[in-house]
């Protein structure tokens, strides 16, 4: 084996044993969210709330009130691990086939909810974008990013309904209107509570021209 094989694979065993891995679910030493506890995740399209004013259809693979749905995107969100990334690969796989009938309708192009520049750069990863290319690669569908977020908004979860939309309001921006004229576009974001980060997002994607809009998040709140 070449050495520039092996040595990825003893940087993680030195991070492994400096820092070793909890299961966020079990809370058992070796990975970050083992196999079992990750069967055990409840996936659940509530047939209630489906279709949502200013957006459309809305897919949601579980309930966040669910403790391992709210310690898997709290950990997915704030540090990227590569095991949970295929830990929702594998819940979005278990959701398809579950309900095919989400991906009866094709899309033109998948958005996800942009961060604000300076906020990426702090973070280094955007969730939504990389759960839109878990979709992606389980659908065929195309991701677009002429999508931009202008506006350096507040957490969402830190305000009340009225504020959560005053603070997500001219929040977004089309960078190319040709993107989305005329076109079917999903957005994606990781929670949904009252939809109006999404709502502020699909507002500007329809002034673009955008001729039908839905939206896929990991889970929402009942």
């Amino acid at each position: 084996m070449a050495i520039r094989n092996i040595a990825p694979l003893i940087k993680e065993w030195i991070l492994d044993l400096l820092f070793p891995r909890y299961c966020l679910g079990c809370k058992k030493e070796g990975n970050s969210f083992c196999k079992s506890c990750q069967e055990k995740v409840e996936i659940i399209w509530p047939e209630d709330g489906r279709e949502v004013p200013e957006i459309g259809q809305v897919i949601s693979m579980g309930l966040y009130r669910d403790k391992i749905w709210q310690n898997l995107i709290q950990n997915f969100k704030y540090g990227y691990d590569e095991e949970l990334a295929e830990a929702i690969t594998y819940l979005t796989k278990r959701f398809l086939e579950k309900y095919p009938e989400a991906i009866d309708q094709n899309y033109d192009c998948v958005v996800a909810i942009p961060l604000f520049p300076r906020k990426e750069l702090e973070r280094s990863f955007n969730q939504a974008e990389s759960f839109a290319k878990i979709i992606c690669e389980n659908t065929g569908w195309k991701i677009c990013s002429d999508l931009a977020r202008i506006k350096n908004t507040l957490p969402q979860a830190q305000l009340d309904d009225n504020e959560r939309k005053e603070n997500v309001k001219s929040a977004f921006e089309v960078k190319n209107i040709e993107t989305f004229k005329n076109k079917k576009v999903l957005l994606v974001d990781d929670v949904y509570t009252t939809g109006a980060t999404l709502k502020e997002a699909a507002k500007a994607i329809y002034e673009a021209g955008a001729s039908e809009i839905s939206a896929w998040v990991m889970a929402r709140r009942s």
